[in-house]
């Protein structure tokens, strides 16, 4: 998953949940934090990488949120 940090993520206003919050209410930044990997470092992209992800967008986005969302509704189901 770490490896999943170095793609940037959009960054959204930090939304006030609560525990009734569903999972899909709840911000990205929040559910890192609630997991634990905001304090995980992004390994650096090489500036080569980084201009490849602004033109051609990022392809692995969707895919890390619906996990994220995932891992953060079985943490919250304990």
């Amino acid at each position: 998953m770490a490896i999943m940090e170095a793609i940037p993520v959009e960054k959204t206003p930090e939304a006030k949940t609560t525990q009734s919050s569903s999972p899909s209410s709840v911000s990205v930044q929040d559910m890192k934090k609630a997991l634990g990997l905001d304090k995980i470092r992004p390994i650096p992209l090489r500036p080569s990488t980084q201009v490849d992800l602004e033109e051609k967008g990022d392809p692995f986005k969707d895919w890390y949120e619906e996990e994220l969302r995932e891992a953060y509704s079985k943490r919250r189901s304990r």
